[in-house]
Order: C-alpha cells, then sequence, then structure tokens
C-alpha cells in the first residue's frame, strides 16, 4: 500500500488547494496531509493565517480523499512521526512554486536518505492565499 504525504498551510482553502490534494490522492492509496500550525505560518509568512488552525484541520478532514490530518510545526516532523508509529511513507507531494528554496534541497535529500520519494505537481497559475488576502483588504 502507498502512502503518501503533502503539508501546507490551507489557509482560505482555494483551487489551488484542491487541485494538490487530488494531484497526491492520485498517486497514493492512502492520503496523509500536514496543516500548518497558526504559530509555523506566523513564522514563516509573517502574519497570522485567516483560519485558525483548528478549523483548517477540521476542513481539510472533510476532504473524502483524506485519510488523515494533522496539525504539524513541519512536515519532516510528521513524517518522522508516522514512520515511529509503524506507518511507512512512500512519497511525499509538494507544489512547485517554491521548488526553488535551498531548505527543500536539504529536506527532499534526508527524504531519499529514509526511502521516501520526494513528488512535485505544478502550480495552479494565477491562485495563491497571498493574492486572495489581498483582494480581501
Amino acid at each position: 500500500m502507498k502512502i503518501g504525504v503533502v503539508c501546507g498551510s490551507f489557509d482560505l482553502i482555494h483551487i489551488g488547494h484542491i487541485n494538490l490534494l487530488k494531484k497526491a490522492y492520485k498517486h497514493c492509496d492512502k492520503l496523509i496531509v500536514g496543516v500548518n500550525s497558526d504559530n509555523r505560518i506566523k513564522a514563516a509568512k509573517g502574519h497570522d493565517p485567516i483560519q485558525n488552525e483548528k478549523d483548517r484541520l477540521s476542513i481539510i478532514k472533510e476532504f473524502k480523499i483524506v485519510y488523515d490530518a494533522y496539525i504539524i510545526e513541519n512536515g519532516i516532523s510528521l513524517v518522522q512521526k508516522l514512520l515511529e508509529s509503524g506507518i511507512n511513507v512512500s512519497e511525499y507531494y509538494r507544489g512547485d512554486d517554491n521548488r526553488h528554496l535551498p531548505e527543500q534541497k536539504i529536506e527532499n535529500d534526508f527524504l531519499k536518505s529514509i526511502g521516501i520519494k520526494p513528488v512535485y505537481f505544478q502550480h495552479t497559475p494565477n491562485i495563491h492565499s497571498a493574492i486572495l488576502r489581498e483582494k480581501i483588504k
């Protein structure tokens, strides 16, 4: 059985999030989702999310294609937690919009070293939570 993991903020759910989840689900038998904590979003993006972490987690868990979901501080910690609990993660999914970041190469090297394949999916053009935030303002 192929188990895949995808992580993200999933604030202001939009078609890009839906596309990412659907693409990830097509690659595995069970999809596990990591939802970035409020603290993680604040540290990484410099602002609080519009929706709190509990609400974002509840929304993600409502998708039929999601086997399970967790609030996380980072994706690698989630993968390690799953492995320690006996869940054999096969692939780790990402959108390709941040593929160039140095920390992703480090994370990918680590994932590969423990037998997990990093998989990138094309980012949905012209949509991002930051764009929605600006429109709302």
